[in-house]
């Protein structure tokens, strides 16, 4: 089932009307503009009229899109008869905590903030997205060479919306404690830093990687169980109240070869492994780190990033450890 998304005329209009204008200035959209326009050309979801409407209408492509005569991607919201509030905010914020995601000029940025927080439901002003939609839609991704130095934040840049819970994928990051203290915990801070509630991390790694680095048996843990214990323990010290922290030690057949990071709007696939980085920053080889975005500017690449997450999410929830969603 694909995600749909709410806009209200008002933010339609705003971000139309400056970006007909920025094109007869410069001669094109910059690249924010063309990426919204193709995601907004590509989605299914509603409009609220709080207003603009029939200015909107006055510009070409809301014209084309929304003014389909036969099945129109985007449904009129109806306002409902008791919200007398100002651009309909009731009706907003019922249609917001429904959708998975929303885009109107109708709040402030700690509103916006508080139900990225608290409902993992951003709301985009037209400002952010003339400014900043190249990054949610996956556009940008930092290239990393070897023998350069990096910080995991910068790495990191698109995940900077809450999510209601994060999966880590890589088959041997759960073998080598010096790789979880490099790569991972930075990886985890960077995360902590955005939620503003405790969020569930599931770390999947090899069973038999562990196995065949021989980090229990003959060293200071007796089995898996325990040596799964004691990571789980000591990243959960680190990250108390903000993140839970859950390893699974699975069939090396049931992981992925890529390494990846989820959260409920994206994934980051590293091709060389989340232990890319020492304990100074420094890259250990060359690897060029992928986006995909449930934002992403072709449908396609939307579609799937939803399927991979939900054959990792089917994964995680085999396990009968653990249920979640995301």
């Amino acid at each position: 089932m694909q995600p749909e998304f709410f806009f209200t005329t008002s933010f339609l209009y705003n971000f139309f009307k400056q970006a007909d204008e920025d094109k007869e200035i410069n001669g094109k959209l910059n690249s924010h503009q063309q990426e919204f326009v193709y995601f907004f050309e590509s989605r299914t979801g509603y409009v609220l009229n709080d207003g603009r409407m029939k200015d909107l209408m006055t510009l070409a492509i809301p014209r084309k899109v929304i003014g389909q005569p036969s099945n129109p991607p985007y449904r009129p919201m109806d306002n409902k008869s008791q919200d007398t509030s100002n651009r309909y905010i009731n009706t907003q914020k019922e249609a917001i905590t429904n959708c998975f995601a929303a885009f109107s000029d109708s709040f402030s940025p700690a509103v916006c903030n508080s139900y990225r927080s608290q409902y993992f439901t951003p709301i985009f002003s037209s400002k952010e997205v003339q400014e900043n939609w190249a990054k949610y839609s996956g556009k940008h991704s930092v290239d990393i060479v070897k023998d350069k130095f990096y910080q995991w934040t910068d790495i990191l840049a698109i995940f900077d919306l809450p999510s209601n819970a994060i999966i880590i994928s890589d088959r041997y990051i759960g073998s080598d404690q010096e790789k979880i203290k490099n790569n991972i915990i930075p990886i985890l801070e960077h995360f902590s830093e955005i939620s503003t509630q405790t969020v569930p991390v599931i770390i999947l790694s090899s069973s038999k990687a562990a196995q065949e680095r021989q980090v229990y048996g003959s060293s200071e843990f007796n089995d898996l169980t325990e040596y799964q214990t004691y990571l789980e323990e000591w990243l959960n010290r680190e990250f108390e109240d903000r993140l839970k922290v859950t390893f699974l030690f699975l069939p090396k057949r049931k992981i992925k070869h890529d390494r990846r990071i989820f959260t409920k709007f994206c994934l980051l696939n590293i091709p060389k492994g989340l232990d890319i980085l020492n304990a100074q920053g420094q890259a250990l080889e060359d690897t060029e780190p992928s986006i995909r975005s449930v934002f992403h500017a072709e449908i396609k690449k939307s579609q799937n990033f939803l399927r991979l997450k939900s054959d990792v999410l089917e994964v995680v929830n085999a396990s009968d450890t653990l249920s979640i969603t995301i």
